[in-house]
């Protein structure tokens, strides 16, 4: 398989062929329920963040607009589709260190306080 000129999913999933035959229906409906769930998932955490941020109308918009940003990269190159991937995630990163270091002092306190006191983790 590595041979061929197929892409990694491709062989992956023809490999299993080689095996048993009906193994590779089954690698393609584990990748299909893998990529279901996966968008799922991230149409979920979209959701909630933006409900978080900017309220619950945004909300309602993105639940739209996300459909429509898989079809698009389900149609684009992929090197693009990774791109825009990264650099989405690696926004999240924003909002996450910008509440690290405004709750820092609460975080501290709160864990002198679990450790000083003996009550809060002995039993």
């Amino acid at each position: 398989m590595y041979k061929t000129d197929n892409s990694a999913t491709v062989m992956a999933i023809e490999s299993f062929g080689t095996v048993w035959a009906p193994l590779k229906h089954a690698g393609a409906f584990a990748l299909l329920i893998f990529c279901f769930t996966t968008l799922m998932g991230q149409w979920w955490n979209a959701a909630k963040s933006f409900t978080y941020a900017f309220g619950p109308k945004v909300t309602s918009v993105c639940r739209y607009i996300f459909p429509f940003l898989c079809i698009i990269g389900a149609t684009a190159q992929i090197t693009l589709v990774w791109t825009i991937q990264d650099l989405a995630m690696g926004l999240v990163i924003i909002p996450n260190m910008i509440a690290l270091l405004v709750l820092f002092p609460q975080v501290r306190a709160k864990t002198k306080e679990y450790f000083g006191d003996p009550k809060y983790y002995q039993k």
